[in-house]
């Protein structure tokens, strides 16, 4: 007999919150200092002028801002493709430069879905999707967790290069943090476009659809239902797949509150 699953949950006040806060340092530095300018010639995208200031001083390339941000990094979130070609033909190792928080230029680029600096760095940088930060998030874990689906689309198209279920914190892969924050295409492209693994579990023992049962995430679970079935991994596997203490999505669900199921 074929099980349909419907999860129904209230909203997750722990989702929205986190977040928030992962949202309030969107926008890079406001840079002041005039000894900075080149900073501001790269987020303007001005190659003209970024070159001109660093005929006169090469060293100019290596400032970086308040919060440890460099020229890739601001070429990336504006999403300037001439001046990170600039930065590539003077000095390539720039573009794996880490800010204060660990976050490389391509972490900027998945903030702002620069589509063409990330199929630019995932090209020419391709060890910067490896790179996991402070917090313990690559590149694909920051858009997985933000719902930056444009951006997850651009390294879809480059999975030969990365590894879509890298361990971040706790262990968890991209995929748990599509289904922790209900971020429902963030799931489906992980699943059938890059080939995310919904047996993968973390630390913790926990599958993605465990998180996503324990966080509400009741549309990320259908998604994921839905996906993984189509990759191979049948509804009633990870319906009753257990962690290390034998609880199932159902029991998660049950433990969450305000459930709706139907098999």
């Amino acid at each position: 007999m074929e099980t349909v699953a419907t999860f129904s949950f209230s909203n997750s006040s722990f989702r929205a919150k986190k977040r928030a806060a992962l949202q309030d340092d969107r926008e890079l530095c406001v840079v002041q200092n005039g000894s900075q300018q080149i900073l501001k010639a790269s987020a303007n995208g001005n190659v003209k002028e970024f070159k001109q200031i660093l005929s006169s001083d090469p060293s100019m390339l290596f400032v970086r801002d308040a919060k440890a941000r460099g020229v890739a990094h601001h070429a990336c979130f504006k999403n300037h493709l001439n001046i990170l070609k600039t930065i590539q033909e003077l000095q390539e190792d720039c573009l794996e430069e880490l800010d204060q928080d660990g976050n490389s230029p391509l972490h900027i680029a998945v903030i702002s879905e620069a589509v063409d600096s990330i199929n630019f760095l995932m090209r020419h940088a391709p060890r910067t999707a490896g790179i996991l930060n402070k917090k313990n998030q690559s590149a694909v874990h920051l858009a997985a967790e933000l719902g930056k689906a444009t951006s997850l689309k651009t390294f879809a198209k480059h999975s030969e290069a990365l590894d879509v279920n890298l361990s971040g914190d706790r262990g968890r892969t991209a995929l748990h943090l599509a289904c922790i924050y209900n971020n429902v295409e963030c799931v489906k492209i992980l699943v059938e476009d890059m080939r995310a693994s919904p047996r993968r579990a973390c630390s913790l023992s926990y599958l993605p659809i465990h998180e996503g049962a324990k966080h509400g995430s009741s549309k990320a679970l259908e998604t994921l239902l839905q996906s993984g079935a189509k990759r191979g991994c049948p509804t009633d596997e990870m319906i009753n797949f257990p962690d290390n203490e034998g609880n199932s999505a159902l029991h998660f669900a049950v433990q969450c509150g305000s459930r709706e199921v139907t098999l």
